[in-house]
């Protein structure tokens, strides 16, 4: 779970990305931004990455679940990726040419990824073009958790049955 509000020694910040209390964050003072008080750069291509990777849970569902504002001009984009090698990367959320200033909240089921390793991050990709940038992209309260899957009884089983596993 990432507030934003106390040390992010644990994130990793590339381009412009940095922690801002500029702008209104969702909750408290403080939001990860691309831009920190400004537009963002044409050409660019920033990351905010986990330092260090996630052990998720085997047997589990996983969600990812962050707070985000969005002003992003024509031909620019936002991703959520995951990666099990930090080399290959996954993308399990993209927004284009968005612009929405109210907090919304974006929720991405893991499922695939239980009981592996995962490291996270995000991309701002930006075309070329002066004339076409936005406020950018500004991140609070970020959070992968872990619940366990419900258990399912077989129908017809005893309670005998039930203490073999073979019969699970």
């Amino acid at each position: 779970n990432e507030t934003v509000e106390g040390e992010t020694g644990s994130w990793h910040f590339s381009g412009g990305w940095g922690r801002s209390n500029l702008e209104e964050a969702h909750t408290g003072d403080w939001s990860f931004s691309d831009s920190p008080g400004t537009f963002y750069t044409p050409g660019t291509t920033s990351t905010l990455s986990l330092a260090q990777p996630l052990s998720l849970p085997p047997g589990t569902r996983i969600q990812l679940q962050y707070w985000q504002r969005v002003d992003l001009a024509a031909g620019d984009s936002v991703l959520a990726q995951v990666s099990t090698d930090n080399v290959s990367w996954a993308t399990v959320a993209i927004e284009s040419a968005v612009r929405n200033p109210a907090w919304t909240v974006r929720t991405v089921r893991l499922d695939a990824y239980a009981g592996q390793v995962l490291w996270l991050r995000f991309v701002m990709s930006t075309d070329p073009d002066p004339a076409t940038v936005g406020g950018g992209w500004w991140l609070d309260d970020i959070t992968v958790w872990a619940e366990p899957l419900p258990v399912v009884p077989r129908p017809g089983l005893t309670a005998e049955d039930s203490a073999n596993p073979a019969l699970w």
